[in-house]
């Protein structure tokens, strides 16, 4: 008898070996498994990530150049500007000589032609007044909502 309970407990012993390494091998399978599914879930959201990096690099691109290209607009519009102006004041420097020696007609229809171009310029002064109040409009509601996205985050 006491050979056979020394079979009968090495069978046992190979046996509670054979199940204990059988279900390490499936634990083991398990957790190979959910590495695999996270790996693959941060690849996935790494990508996302990436994408709209890329999609929000891209917006900032179009609105720097497209901010470069008003700049240089402006900066053309101010050239003429002064440009235009140098050269009415020129004339205007010109004109002072000849006040003095004109006649009443011709001193009437310069009075004209000015009241016209001052009407011109605060016509100008008013558009533009009105595009200024405009963007400061625009800027302070972009600021307004840039603070408030802040803030959820």
């Amino acid at each position: 008898m006491l050979p056979t309970l020394y079979i009968a407990a090495g069978a046992l012993a190979v046996g509670l070996r054979t199940g204990w390494t059988a279900n390490g091998g499936r634990l083991n399978g398990n957790i190979d498994e959910m590495v695999l599914e996270h790996t693959q879930a941060v690849q996935v959201a790494t990508q996302k990530a990436m994408d709209e990096t890329t999609r929000m690099q891209g917006e900032k691109d179009a609105a720097v150049q497209k901010a470069v290209a008003l700049a240089q607009r402006n900066k053309a519009d101010a050239a003429s500007a002064r440009s235009e102006r140098d050269r009415l004041r020129d004339d205007l420097v010109a004109s002072r000589s000849t006040f003095a020696e004109a006649t009443d007609t011709s001193l009437a229809e310069y009075t004209n032609t000015l009241s016209v171009v001052f009407e011109q310029c605060t016509r100008e002064y008013l558009a533009v007044a009105e595009k200024a109040d405009g963007h400061a409009t625009d800027a302070e509601n972009l600021f307004t909502a840039w603070k408030a996205i802040a803030q959820v985050k």
